[in-house]
């Protein structure tokens, strides 16, 4: 199965999003929403589920959480972090971005055997978290450079 994920085009981040980056985005869903079987966005600890352009959301075949609520940046070790917030174990890993850990949620590990391609952003925060869930899992997939934003 062929997946996009599209990840934190959201309202909540439009002050970092370009101006022009949902066009360019709908552009490529227009183009290119046929080659994949599943068309997945992320949203922010579901505080909101849309990405802020109805045609665009009409491409979204599935949602998923993505969210840093249960406190990144508080605790020393993923397994301080796993245990204080009951996750299980093995499924806080420590990432490069300012975040510092990320979680692996079950809907990313169900990625695997697929073939990826990621999208969306902030490149060097929330997008590399992800990229680096994936690595971490070793689930190949292709960042969409042209469509990625920060």
């Amino acid at each position: 199965m062929k997946i996009l994920v599209i990840h934190h085009v959201e309202p909540m981040w439009d002050s970092s999003i370009p101006h022009n980056y949902r066009d360019y985005l709908l552009n490529y869903l227009i183009e290119n929403s046929e080659k994949y079987d599943v068309i997945m966005a992320t949203f922010l600890e579901d505080y909101q589920s849309t990405t802020g352009c109805e045609e665009i959301d009409s491409f979204i075949t599935k949602t998923n959480e993505w969210g840093y609520g249960w406190g990144y940046g508080n605790e020393t070790k993923p397994k301080q972090v796993a245990k204080y917030h009951e996750f299980p174990k093995g499924d806080i890993i420590r990432v490069s971005s300012p975040h510092d850990w990320a979680y692996l949620y079950d809907w990313i590990k169900e990625l695997k055997g697929h073939e990826i391609d990621v999208c969306g952003g902030y490149r060097t925060e929330c997008l590399l978290d992800l990229e680096e869930s994936l690595e971490h899992l070793e689930i190949p997939f292709k960042t969409l450079d042209n469509l990625v934003y920060g």
